[in-house]
């Protein structure tokens, strides 16, 4: 059974994790919805709405980061 130390280790090392993943994706989501715009009508349905998906939860992480949400929507 894992310490409770060796615990939030882990959590400390996942949290870094969405912090750096925060930082890449503030960075490059200008480009990559530039990118995404141009090829949106050329993607299936399902495909699209994965990727809308994801770029609004890394939008969601972003904002979470920067402290400008009070409270996360369920």
């Amino acid at each position: 059974m894992k310490s409770k130390n060796q615990d939030i280790a882990t959590f400390l090392i996942m949290l870094l994790a969405l912090i750096r993943v925060s930082e890449i994706w503030k960075n490059i989501r200008n480009n990559v919805a530039s990118a995404l715009e141009s090829v949106i009508d050329r993607l299936s349905p399902e495909a699209a709405d994965r990727i809308l998906s994801l770029t609004e939860i890394l939008d969601q992480l972003l904002l979470i980061f920067e402290n400008k949400v009070e409270m996360i929507d369920s």
